[in-house]
């Protein structure tokens, strides 16, 4: 499940660049049309220009702010995998040692086990929470 979640913020994030970069495209090709346009046909060249402009202005703003959210977006995912990865590292350690134990193990080791992984599941979830936004 977590890797499935991970690859739908990755094809929301292609997704997005996607989009950006055609809608950046259309903007610089129609205004490139239009100053061509009036350069050719002796209309008002700075005009189409500062029109331009203004339109490229509103483009850019449209895709600076949706790629400082998908920006922190990937750091939040990336703050999340590098958590999970920490917690599968610490308690397949655990779970290895109740393993190679598990003949000798008494109830109170094994509760001090299971300790210590809810433990260290309820810090990672803590950091994961203070975490997140902060990119």
């Amino acid at each position: 499940m977590f890797y499935r979640t991970i690859g739908h913020f990755e094809d929301a994030f292609r997704t997005n660049k996607m989009i950006n970069i055609v809608v950046v495209g259309l903007g610089v090709v129609f205004t490139g049309y239009g100053v061509v346009y009036s350069a050719y046909n002796g209309l008002d060249l700075f005009a189409t220009v500062f029109g331009g402009l203004g339109l490229g202005t509103s483009l850019l703003s449209f895709l600076f702010s949706p790629q400082r959210e998908i920006q922190r977006n990937v750091g939040d995912l990336l703050q999340c995998q590098l958590m999970y990865r920490t917690y599968c590292h610490q308690e397949e350690a655990v779970l290895d040692w109740i393993r190679d134990n598990r003949d000798t193990l008494t109830l109170d080791e094994l509760e001090k086990a299971n300790n210590h992984l809810e433990k260290i599941t309820k810090e990672k979830v803590d950091v994961i929470e203070s975490l997140i936004g902060k990119v």
